[in-house]
């Protein structure tokens, strides 16, 4: 009886163990299924949507360049110039003023007539932003002092940002342009209001939508501009959501977010820098994944119907390996515990014998895939961490720049009728200085990708070395004052001319240069050489700086990665050595980073001579 009842466990546990060797492939492809179908979808979703914003964006791109076009135009009009100057000018008289008037009026009804886009003309003059004449009669007599439209409409064709107009009950916006005499003499500030139909009908335009899609703009206070496909009117209050805040923060996004509604949606979020306002898709994830939801159904029957085929003939191959197969359970038992290093040891010459050896070789590959899971992990630690680092450092590179171009613009626009000229053009240099900075960054990120790539052409010509470390040596010559560092240059017997690009190779130098004065302390001392190497040129340059650890030197020239010395405090994105890396790496040369006797760093690359090339 005992005997019947191992026999039956035993039987259930072959049973088992067969459909468990079925459904673990089974529910793995099952699961990779899934997931490439969901990403592929979703993948195809963002495409789809970022090529729908696009098309938008272009479209109102051009609307907005085509209004502009149609203003600039209008105070070009010799009858505007001529009117416009008698109506702004202190020497007219009464009468002349009043002729003026009502033939520019006129005039400017009858554009507006043929031209349905502009909805309302209007001149300002240059004081104050008095509005002398407008096609809206409550518009003139008003002063627009502080409207950003007339402070900068009043330098050159200006475009306000789009806004939800309440006398419209939809988005509008504003085109300003200086008003000039004859002579080119600035005398006013035109605008017009924009008829906002023809940026409605491109957000309400819904092909490649679906049923649950929907295009919208929100301006930079959280409101939505223009009518929604599933609202009767705008939206007046504020609307949030990841998606939504990120294209406000100007960092476009596309993925999976929850909507201001509190659904679930696939979308695009892209921000517009002239009309400031973010553009939105969105579609319902349910609708997004229809297709995969499908496929899952089909997945489920059919496994339904496999798994109950093959629970029939487990059992009948279990009775036929019940009794050899119980002196392995065991082993098995030990196995599934976790122990890999256990042998099963069965002779018995048949397919038991076999399966014994297949348990041993499982066991074996299990325990090389799981050292294999470990190290992989390990490296994918070590690349999630240098990206995590990149970002952190990516931000703040980017926040800090950005912040104070932002911030002295603001100063700018507030002061710039009271502050002294020499205030203001502080202001701008401190703003050109952070702008150098950002277009620094993007240039990086642009140089290894298109590094990476193979796009980047090289400019080869002939040239001594030597010329160029000492022009970058003299273009440091104020950090290394003001550090109170020494450059000791030796440069002797290497006069030879070498082909490489000038350009590349310079920031090369300037990037080694600029990273030995930076982590060097003050009142050190930094040595470079120049001399000859095999049948080319060496550069090297060696620092008394805070240095990087051994363990740390076969990963400096990877992208985003920076020494635990150096990443924290001195900024940087890790992007320096690694372009350094790929330049010299494109001339045919090699670069390589020591650790230096004295403390420090020693780096150093070598060119290969014009004979090496031939």
């Amino acid at each position: 009886m005992r005997l019947f009842k191992n026999r039956s466990r035993l039987r259930i546990r072959v049973t088992l163990y067969f459909l468990l060797i079925f459904l673990f492939p089974t529910s793995i492809v099952a699961f990779l299924a899934y997931q490439y179908g969901s990403d592929t979808l979703q993948k195809t979703a963002k495409k789809q949507f970022e090529s729908i914003i696009t098309l938008k964006e272009q479209s109102i791109n051009n609307w907005i360049k085509e209004e502009k076009q149609l203003v600039e135009v209008l105070v070009g009009i010799p009858i505007v110039q001529d009117m416009a100057e008698v109506l702004l000018s202190e020497k007219s008289n009464e009468e002349e003023v009043k002729l003026a008037r009502n033939k520019l009026l006129q005039y400017m009804k009858r554009v507006q007539t043929k031209m349905p886009d502009l909805i309302e003309l209007s001149i300002l003059n240059t004081i104050g932003g008095y509005t002398v004449l407008s096609t809206n009669p409550a518009e003139e007599g008003r002063y627009h002092l502080s409207d950003s439209f007339f402070n900068s409409g009043k330098k050159e064709t200006y475009l306000q940002r789009i806004y939800y107009s309440k006398q419209l009950n939809s988005a509008t916006s504003m085109v300003a342009t200086p008003l000039k005499n004859k002579k080119g003499e600035n005398i006013g500030t035109f605008f017009a209001k924009l008829n906002p139909q023809h940026f409605v009908d491109i957000l309400s335009e819904l092909e490649g939508l679906g049923d649950s899609g929907e295009t919208y703009a929100v301006d930079i206070y959280k409101r939505m501009v223009t009518k929604s496909r599933f609202d009767n009117q705008i939206l007046v209050e504020k609307i949030e959501s990841a998606g939504i805040n990120s294209a406000l923060d100007r960092s476009n996004r596309s993925g999976r977010f929850i909507n201001f509604r509190g659904k679930e949606v696939i979308g695009y979020y892209h921000w517009l820098e002239e009309p400031k306002i973010a553009l939105v898709a969105e579609i319902a994830i349910d609708e997004a994944l229809y297709p995969l939801y499908q496929f899952v159904r089909l997945l489920i029957i059919a496994s339904v119907i496999i798994i109950f085929l093959t629970a029939i003939l487990a059992m009948f191959f279990a009775r036929r390996i019940t009794n050899p197969i119980l002196s392995l359970s065991k082993i098995v038992k030990n196995i599934a515990d976790g122990d890999l290093k256990q042998k099963a040891i069965v002779k018995t010459n048949d397919e038991i014998e076999d399966l014994s050896e297949a348990i041993n070789q499982m066991a074996s590959q299990l325990s090389e895939s799981y050292s294999n899971i470990v190290t992989a992990k390990e490296e994918a630690e070590f690349a999630n961490n240098a990206k995590s680092e990149f970002l952190a450092n990516m931000s703040h590179e980017l926040r800090t720049p950005m912040h104070a171009i932002l911030s002295f613009c603001k100063i700018g626009i507030i002061k710039i009728d009271t502050a002294p000229s020499e205030k203001i053009v502080d202001y701008f240099s401190k703003i050109e200085t952070s702008g150098e900075r950002l277009l620094s960054l993007v240039n990086d990120l642009l140089d290894i990708s298109n590094l990476e790539t193979g796009v980047l052409n090289l400019n080869i010509s002939p040239n001594i070395l030597k010329n160029n470390v000492k022009e970058i040596i003299r273009k440091f010559e104020s950090k290394l004052t003001e550090k109170s560092i020494i450059v000791e240059f030796d440069s002797v017997g290497s006069d030879q001319e070498v082909d490489f690009d000038e350009n590349k190779i310079n920031q090369v130098i300037d990037n080694l240069l600029s990273n030995a004065i930076k982590f060097s302390e003050p009142k050190k001392t930094i040595n470079i050489q120049v001399s000859d190497y095999k049948n080319g040129i060496k550069f090297s340059i060696e620092d008394q700086g805070i240095g990087i650890p051994e363990e740390e030197l076969s990963h400096v020239f990877d992208k985003f990665v920076q020494s635990s010395k150096t990443k924290s405090g001195a900024g940087g994105t890790g992007l320096g050595l690694s372009i350094c890396k790929e330049i010299i790496k494109l001339h045919g040369g090699k670069i390589v980073a020591e650790a230096s006797p004295h403390g420090g760093m020693l780096f150093w690359f070598a060119l290969p001579g014009n004979t090496d090339k031939t």
